[in-house]
This record gives structure tokens, C-alpha cells and sequence, in this order.
């Protein structure tokens, strides 16, 4: 999968203007990809707690879909947890 970086020479242009903005995205992309992932949140709390991962949503304690992540108030719920 090519990171979003990768785009962004296709809409650069020549001018300074342009290229200040093309150097914002480009660092704010960066930013973006450094930042740890809801899934990766999840194993940390799990192993914080000596929680295994479940194969499946069936052999499960707890399940959090996608559905969930979407759901900022409940994401912010967990984590303040």
C-alpha cells in the first residue's frame, strides 16, 4: 500500500505558494501516520490489563467493531476507563 506521501507529487506545482502548502501536507501527513491507530489503543489497554485478544467476536468479553471506532464519545468512554 503506498503511504499518501506518495501522491503528492502528482499536485505539486512550481510556485512558492504551492509549494509551501504542498510542504504543510506533506507534514501534516506525516503527523497523521505517526499517530497510534484505535486498534493498537486497544491491545495496549488489553495488555495493560493481562487481557488476551479473542480469535473472534464469539469467544469475547468485550467486542469493538467498526461501528464503535467511528463513535467518539465511546472510544473517549473506554480509554478514560
Amino acid at each position: 500500500m503506498k503511504s499518501a506521501l506518495s501522491y503528492i507529487k502528482y499536485f505539486s506545482s512550481t510556485s512558492q505558494s504551492d509549494y509551501a502548502d504542498s510542504k504543510s501536507i506533506e507534514a501534516l501527513l506525516r503527523r497523521l501516520e505517526e499517530k497510534i491507530s484505535i486498534g493498537e489503543l486497544l491491545e495496549l489497554k488489553a495488555k495493560g490489563q493481562n487481557l488476551k485478544l479473542a480469535e473472534s467476536a464469539a469467544g469475547a468479553a468485550e467486542a469493538y467493531t467498526y461501528d464503535w471506532a467511528l463513535n467518539p464519545a465511546e472510544v473517549n468512554r473506554l480509554l478514560s476507563a
